[in-house]
């Protein structure tokens, strides 16, 4: 449960990020209360409101308030009568939510259902902050006013108006229409269990050839028999997590070994080349030369 918690944390990060490249400065990220990732989530909160006030005070000559107005009917049980479809705009729902606990966090929920206990139900207007959340599970902040209508069969229902001061600015506008006609795309969970299989297959790639690093190189046709993927599965796969391409890796932990092997023990070259899988005394010197600048025989020996 606490894993899948955090890999839907984790998404709702990604989503928040990006909004945030898409130069959406408006949105917060609902709190994680407890965890590793509270700390993070708090500062990547500060962060975007410090960009939202930084643009607009660089551009404030082509700033512009603009009031994003969210409209909805609820009863005493929270259950949503009517929400306006400039509001299912603005959170980005594809479909009319039946209760406001859906659309709103925790802490603003808990918020009013504490106030409906204790209300006068002849009020006329009640003002309070609500945290919204959109399509993406992303906060949106909202000062909101309640005031209780009766309908005709004679149930109160209360009128929600929330409203949220957005600073509009024609630069941004013109960067995000560019941004939202780029798809960006995060791994889904799908893919990330795709890529740790990919990683574990490496990893065991890797090992496999150092602890055969004695032997003959079976070559890349040889490993995918082993391994029973494609040659080119293992030849991308090892560049992205190493580097490099196998045999760069290979002919480099050779000569590392071979290193060691002429430093610390009185062993014959070549002895040392054959222990280290190269097909000759020759290949190895001439391969040893390249990589340190001077030949096998020519290593100070100081044997253990």
């Amino acid at each position: 449960m606490n894993g899948q918690w955090n890999h839907n944390k984790l998404e709702e990060l990604c989503d928040f990020i990006i909004e945030v490249i898409k130069g959406n400065f408006t949105l917060q990220l609902n709190p994680a209360n407890s965890g590793f990732l509270e700390p993070l989530i708090k500062l990547l909160n500060i962060m975007n409101e410090e960009l939202n006030t930084l643009f607009h005070h660089t551009h404030s000559e082509k700033s512009y308030p603009q009031v994003n107005l969210i409209t909805l009917f609820i009863n005493l049980n929270l259950d949503i009568k009517y929400i306006s479809s400039q509001s299912l705009k603005y959170l980005e729902l594809e479909h009319e939510p039946k209760n406001l606990k859906a659309i709103i966090s925790e802490k603003s929920f808990l918020k009013l259902e504490k106030l409906f206990k204790t209300l006068n139900k002849n009020f006329a207007k009640k003002k309070l902050k609500l945290d919204f959340l959109n399509g993406k599970g992303l906060l949106f902040k909202t000062q909101a006013e309640l005031h209780l209508k009766n309908d005709r069969v004679g149930e109160n229902e209360i009128l929600i108006n929330a409203y949220k001061i957005v600073y509009q600015n024609d630069r941004l506008e013109k960067y995000r229409k560019r941004v939202h006609s780029k798809k960006i795309k995060y791994p889904t969970r799908n893919r990330s269990i795709l890529l740790q299989a990919n990683r574990e297959l490496i990893e065991k790639i890797h090992t496999y050839l150092l602890e055969n690093i004695d032997q003959k190189f079976p070559g890349m046709e040889g490993l995918a028999t082993i391994f029973r993927v494609s040659e080119s599965k293992i030849k991308k796969g090892f560049k992205h997590y190493y580097g490099t391409s196998i045999y760069k890796f290979l002919q480099e932990k050779r000569l590392e070994k071979a290193h060691l092997l002429l430093t610390e023990t009185e062993r014959p070259i070549s002895a040392i080349a054959q222990e280290c899988g190269f097909v000759s005394p020759s290949h190895f010197s001439r391969s040893f030369k390249k990589r340190f600048g001077y030949s096998p025989s020519d290593v100070h020996r100081n044997p253990k």
